[in-house]
């Protein structure tokens, strides 16, 4: 294939213009720049509205404009289709300091219910059967496969998060077949079963029962029936 050698005077209008959008402040007055420029900056306000509407709410006017600014001016963009923006938008405010920690939390914890939203569909899931105690042990469980786990500064209440509330909330979000994206607390016990699960690597009941305490087997077939129900887990 031949190779085009791009005219050194294109070469200067394309660096000049790419300098007049990615600028801050621009002093020119071409009408075609000042337009290209503010679409730029509304496409990114706007993903910084829809995909991150939490944190977004937490930051006034200015701090929005100077992250847009600095975001288009700083940041050089691993994978810059225009579906990709919000991962790098978030990748360049993780690693620069326009973040107090918790709002730092709270767009990670937005970036994954986005993460979650655009993953694949679940098929339907039967939720509504009714497994009796001998039948679970034989079983395997099997976590959500668009599950993430999350540890917050703060509680979500409705889908808000209650800022003036510290502690450590550990979360797990995941779709149902419905579409629908879940939130669920996870307490001490939640914990206990993901330890087998996750890191010990057990998926048959048998076993997760095994090596639940004593006290806690009866309330472990109602921890997976309630959570087949919400299809946190499935069972095969």
């Amino acid at each position: 294939m031949n190779n085009i050698t791009i005219p050194q005077k294109v070469a200067a209008q394309i660096i000049q213009l790419s300098n007049s959008l990615r600028a801050i402040n621009y002093s020119g007055n071409k009408s075609s720049v000042l337009i290209y420029r503010n679409i730029i900056r509304d496409n990114i306000h706007e993903i910084l509205d829809k995909t991150f509407p939490l944190l977004s709410k937490e930051l006034d006017t200015e701090r929005k404009k100077r992250i847009i600014d600095n975001f288009i001016l700083e940041h050089h963009a691993n994978e810059a289709e225009f579906h990709k923006i919000a991962t790098e938008l978030i990748c360049f405010i993780k690693n620069n300091n326009y973040l107090e920690d918790h709002l730092l939390c709270l767009i990670e914890y937005e970036w994954i219910l986005y993460h979650i939203e655009i993953s694949d569909s679940l098929e339907k899931i039967q939720t509504t059967k009714q497994y009796l105690p001998h039948e679970i042990s034989g079983m395997k469980l099997k976590l959500n496969p668009t599950l993430k786990f999350i540890k917050l500064p703060f509680p979500i209440q409705d889908g808000i998060p209650i800022m003036n509330q510290s502690g450590d909330y550990i979360y797990g979000l995941f779709k149902n077949s419905a579409n629908e994206i879940l939130r669920k607390r996870l307490f001490s016990f939640d914990l206990s079963i993901l330890n087998i699960i996750v890191d010990q690597n057990f998926s048959l009941i048998a076993d997760i029962e095994k090596l639940t305490p004593e006290e806690n087997k009866e309330y472990l077939q109602t921890w997976i029936i309630e959570n087949i129900t919400e299809e946190f887990i499935s069972l095969n």
